[in-house]
């Protein structure tokens, strides 16, 4: 799995916005992202996994906080566990280029 995490920390570093922040786990199938902006990552997700050209699922971070107050809002979990680098890489950008367009639109 180490090949694999280095592979998304490193496309992440690339690909993310630099605002972007995220774990670099030392164990674990998983990276925990806070993105810039007021990004919503729930609705990011319904976009990114219906989107034929990007594609890519994540656990949304609101529900890995109690109460509904908004906090992980901006957050995600990406699991780097499940496909080989190849498709981390690929989804990995898709997911990046449809971030910085979402906030792109922020910014109009």
């Amino acid at each position: 799995y180490k090949k694999r995490r280095d592979v998304m920390i490193a496309t992440m570093e690339r690909e993310f916005p630099p605002e972007a922040k995220f774990t670099h786990p030392n164990g674990g199938l998983f990276t925990w992202v806070e993105l810039p902006g007021d990004i919503d990552t729930a609705e990011l997700l319904k976009e990114s996994s219906t989107d034929p050209e990007v594609g890519v699922a994540f656990v949304a971070g609101a529900g890995f906080f109690v109460g509904g107050s908004g906090v992980g809002r901006n957050c995600m979990r990406m699991s780097f566990g499940n496909n080989s680098p190849e498709k981390i890489r690929e989804g990995v950008m898709k997911l990046g280029k449809l971030i910085e367009k979402k906030l792109a639109q922020q910014s109009k």
